[in-house]
């Protein structure tokens, strides 16, 4: 996750990824039907927005994750 303390946001994530691995990972969530962004500014490329307003459960939070963590990518506590 990409947040410092005090700056946490109940509406959106924001999550790191591998150089060159934003473009991909949106695709691969975008086609299991999820609706999720690139970042902006200086993070556009490196990071990932996921909002989670409204009403949404942690399967839900789980399964956006997984859909996140296509096939060929290193999971974030392998590659901290």
């Amino acid at each position: 996750m990409f947040s410092r303390d005090g700056y946490h946001s109940p509406t959106v994530s924001t999550i790191r990824v591998g150089p060159g691995e934003a473009v991909a990972r949106l695709a691969s969530a975008r086609k299991a039907g999820y609706v999720v962004s690139n970042g902006y500014g200086r993070l556009k490329g490196q990071t990932i927005r996921v909002g989670h307003m409204g009403d949404h459960t942690e399967a839900d939070l789980e399964r956006v994750l997984a859909a996140l963590d296509a096939p060929g990518f290193a999971t974030a506590s392998t590659t901290r």
